[in-house]
């Protein structure tokens, strides 16, 4: 969720479209509700999606060893006893799977082809060891991101005297969500109550 505002902020277009979306939809906090959020608000899907493709919450490979008979993969025959790798970073980033991979474009999740792309982004994992909360971060991030964006109004903090964007810097450099030891300097976020 820290990625997904973070990247709201960075791109004001979908921040915005996000907000009105969520805004139109419910006009108190106490008409959200699971079922509704989860119906009407599709963009709020997608926005979580590309954040979870872009940012998951765990990186790193997925150890897995050749089965016992062997396997091919692209025409190459690996060995029982070979261990094989996966990447979540890779598959995420894969430019033969994502149409410009580093742009954050939550609109390649709408629509019927969004809906089957769904399942190329792996952030839980995938198959057997897939995790067995995803369902409730899922649920988790749609109500709470719904009742944030409901309920109040970002803007980035604009700071003249640092030469680089605080946002562009942390997309090269940050994949994981930390306390800030610097809070005068690391702190950029405006938040205004709505609600």
């Amino acid at each position: 969720m820290t990625h997904c505002v973070r990247l709201l902020l960075k791109y004001p277009e979908t921040y915005k479209r996000l907000a009105d979306d969520i805004r139109h939809q419910f006009k108190s906090p106490e008409e959200v509700a699971y079922d509704k959020v989860r119906q009407s608000l599709p963009y709020l899907q997608a926005v979580i999606y590309e954040t979870m493709r872009m940012r998951a919450a765990t990186n790193g490979v997925w150890p897995r060893d050749a089965p016992p008979e062997g396997i091919v993969l692209h025409g190459y025959y690996i060995p029982h006893g070979v261990t094989l790798c996966g990447s979540i970073g890779g598959v995420h980033m894969n430019p033969e799977t994502w149409d410009e991979p580093t742009r954050f474009d939550p609109e390649r999740f709408m629509g019927p082809e969004g809906e089957a792309r769904k399942r190329l982004v792996v952030a839980f994992s995938t198959g057997a060891r897939i995790c067995p909360g995803r369902h409730l971060a899922m649920m988790s991030m749609m109500l709470t991101l719904t009742h944030l964006l409901l309920r109040y109004d970002f803007a980035a903090l604009s700071q003249p005297d640092m030469h680089v964007s605080y946002y562009d810097e942390v997309d090269d450099q940050c994949r994981i969500t930390t306390g800030h030891s610097r809070p005068e300097r690391d702190c950029n976020v405006i938040i205004a109550k709505r609600f």
